[in-house]
């Protein structure tokens, strides 16, 4: 139990995962959906505020109904049947439907058999299809760029450049998926606006420092921002050779570990048949001692078979 609660520590450490990064990813991809129809109040509703407050884990919240998602009922019917109680032997999936209302979610198991209530997790069918909106648009475009200007507590303003690594394979299956970021900073006593790449510590810092910006949604003045978007291509030009010599090491790297674990898997593979076969034969010579055995016995019986 315990090995297994520090892989569960680990895999939440290395993913960054919170219950209200959770939240509100779902928020957000409700909202987008909902601009579709002019209705931006698209979001999970709790059904007690003050309980949401002080404990929105626990609390209960209300999922938007088929009419107010866009598409409605034919578009979202099969994930929201997950929020439906179990369909009863015998019943209609269109009377289940209507006369069924969705149930309300938790983000933390009830820990009931029968609850009256869903717990959304990232497995979760109605989960995945809001976060596959997010998953989807990064594959859309192999010329896919976004820019933002946030607040932060530091005083000296930097630039994060922000790259993803895909890996696919044969099918297009997915092998290996990473975000790799590179920090700067103006130097202030040059007039060319010459970046200078940071070192791994103070880039450490600096992600953090962006993590806990976009937590705190702090916003960057005006003038600054506007100063910072007017040469933002120029800045991102300057870090685009030392990215991409990042990129092509680590997927150097990554094929190679990619290659080893294929050799690895392939070597087990292989000790796995040599092991059925090994154990195929010695079955085998086991059963045809055992029918040898069993001729002799019936020839020595052939006096008795005569009698009558």
């Amino acid at each position: 139990m315990r090995t297994l609660e520090g892989y569960l520590k680990r895999s939440r450490e290395w993913l960054n995962f919170t219950s209200t990064h959770f939240r509100q990813a779902l928020n957000t991809s409700l909202q987008l959906r909902g601009e579709r129809n002019g209705d931006t109040r698209l979001a999970l509703i709790p059904r007690d505020a003050s309980q949401a407050a002080q404990d929105p884990d626990r609390a209960i919240w209300e999922f938007p109904s088929a009419e107010q998602l866009p598409g409605g009922e034919a578009a979202w019917g099969d994930v929201l049947d997950a929020l439906r109680p179990p369909r009863q032997p015998g019943q209609k999936l269109w009377q289940w439907r209507q006369e069924t209302k969705l149930q309300p979610v938790v983000f933390q198991d009830p820990q009931e058999v029968n609850a009256d209530r869903v717990h959304l997790h990232l497995e979760h069918p109605l989960v995945m299809r809001l976060l596959n909106r997010f998953l989807l648009r990064g594959f859309q475009s192999d010329a896919l760029s976004r820019a933002a200007v946030l607040g932060t507590t530091d005083d000296t303003a930097k630039l994060i450049v922000l790259a993803r690594l895909s890996l696919y394979g044969h099918g297009a299956a997915r092998l290996h998926d990473e975000g790799l970021a590179m920090v700067a900073e103006w130097d202030p006593a040059d007039p060319n606006r010459r970046l200078r790449k940071l070192s791994v510590e103070k880039s450490d810092r600096a992600m953090k420092e962006l993590k806990a910006s976009l937590q705190q949604q702090l916003v960057a003045p005006e003038a600054a921002a506007a100063a910072v978007q007017q040469h933002l291509a120029a800045d991102v030009g300057q870090l685009r050779e030392a990215l991409d010599r990042v990129v092509d090491e680590r997927r150097q790297d990554a094929a190679q570990k990619l290659a080893k674990r294929a050799d690895d898997e392939v070597a087990r593979f292989v000790r796995v048949l040599e092991e059925q076969r090994k154990r195929t034969l010695s079955t085998r010579s086991r059963t045809n001692e055992n029918l040898d055995q069993l001729l002799l016995d019936l020839c020595g019986m052939k006096e008795e078979r005569r009698q009558p």
